[in-house]
């Protein structure tokens, strides 16, 4: 029984006032869904390895 990894996708759909999320697995068969919506507030982020 080794580990297996899963890859995860996250898209995200900008627009002025919100921001849409979706995640997707991996694979041809992977599905898609949408996590959920936000508001766009301008505050930014940042991610570092």
């Amino acid at each position: 029984m080794g580990n297996k990894l899963h890859t995860k996708y996250v898209g995200m759909d900008v627009h002025q006032k919100t921001i849409s999320i979706a995640i997707a697995d991996d694979g041809p068969d992977g599905e898609v869904r949408l996590y959920g919506t936000i508001k766009n507030t301008g505050i930014r982020f940042y991610y570092s390895t």
